[in-house]
């Protein structure tokens, strides 16, 4: 699978279905390490650096370090829908603002915002392909805290 490589102002949904912006870490100009940030986490809004060795950052599959719940599942490049005819570039940058300010607010909601269906037909530039796990009886037996029995509907 071709993994893209993020740039700031991208957007991404993580796979619990929050959405977060990629900006620059550091107000130092000589510095360029991004980092992914939303407010639906914590009062810092920064999630985890982009690229790193470190435990809050992520693969070159995007899957994040520690938690799978960071793990990003699409894009929205920046640099692809900025040049679309009809971008706008209010709306686009409106979406990154409601990111930032903690409006707790899902991509879906952002398809009902006036200015923002100019930017809907775009859609993600990158989809993660379909995963699935493999589980044991006894995995989903520990998950539910007791027994399980797997019936057809």
């Amino acid at each position: 699978m071709n993994y893209p490589k993020l740039e700031i102002f991208d957007i991404v949904e993580l796979r619990d279905g929050r959405l977060a912006v990629v900006l620059l870490e550091s107000e130092r100009p000589e510095e360029k390490d991004l980092a992914l940030y939303s407010r639906d986490y914590t009062i810092v809004p920064k999630i985890a650096s982009i690229n790193g060795l470190f435990d809050d950052s992520y693969n070159d599959d995007l899957t994040h370090h520690n938690s799978p719940d960071f793990d990003i599942m699409k894009v929205l490049k920046y640099s692809k829908i900025s040049v679309k005819p009809g971008f706008s570039h209010e709306a686009y940058m409106r979406m990154v603002t409601d990111i930032l300010v903690r409006r707790g607010l899902c991509w879906d909601d952002f398809k009902s915002f006036h200015m923002e269906k100019r930017i809907a037909p775009y859609d993600w530039t990158w989809v993660r392909e379909d995963e699935y796990w493999e589980l044991t009886m006894a995995d989903i037996e520990e998950k539910f805290g007791h027994k399980v029995k797997i019936i057809k509907e």
